[in-house]
C-alpha cells in the first residue's frame, strides 16, 4: 500500500468481510491495533469451516480484499 492504513480502514475491511463470509471473529493485530495506523493491515479471520468449504472461504475473502491492495 502507498499510504498508511488506519484503524478506520480495518473497520471498513472487516465489515466487508463480515458481509461476505460471516466469520466467527476478526482480530486486528500488529501496528494498526497498537498505534491505530501502520504500513499494512494484519487480520486473523476465524471461520466455521464446517459450514463451507475452505477453498470457497479463501476465494470470497480474496474477492473482498482485492479492492484494498
Amino acid at each position: 500500500m502507498d499510504r498508511m492504513v488506519t484503524i478506520e480502514d480495518a473497520r471498513e475491511v472487516s465489515n466487508v468481510i463480515i458481509d461476505s463470509i460471516d466469520p466467527i471473529s476478526i482480530l486486528v493485530f500488529g501496528s494498526v491495533s497498537k498505534k491505530g495506523f501502520g504500513e499494512d493491515l494484519d487480520l486473523l479471520i476465524i471461520v466455521d469451516d464446517i459450514a463451507e468449504k475452505t477453498s470457497d472461504i479463501h476465494l470470497k475473502t480474496y474477492k473482498c480484499l482485492k479492492n484494498y491492495y
